[in-house]
């Protein structure tokens, strides 16, 4: 199933990639996150049923960048 990276900067859409591996697809949404700044940026990933991560799920609660890896895993081996 298709995954979409979209990205926002300051309210606005920057970016929107599609993936057809969901492996790369979380891995992207944890670099993009790692790379942020959560105060003027945000980072959703989504499928046909809607949003399944964004970066509140590789955010502590400082903002700082957490790698979550059982997301990872988890999203890396969905084969919806």
């Amino acid at each position: 199933m298709k995954k979409v990276l979209i990205t926002i900067s300051r309210g606005i859409i920057d970016q929107v990639v599609f993936f057809e591996d969901p492996g790369k697809a979380i891995r992207a949404l944890s670099a993009w996150v790692k790379a942020m700044d959560p105060e003027n940026q945000d980072v959703g990933l989504y499928d046909t049923k809607g949003l399944i991560a964004n970066a509140k799920n590789f955010l502590d609660d400082q903002d700082s960048y957490q790698e979550n890896l059982s997301l990872i895993k988890e999203l890396s081996q969905d084969n919806s």
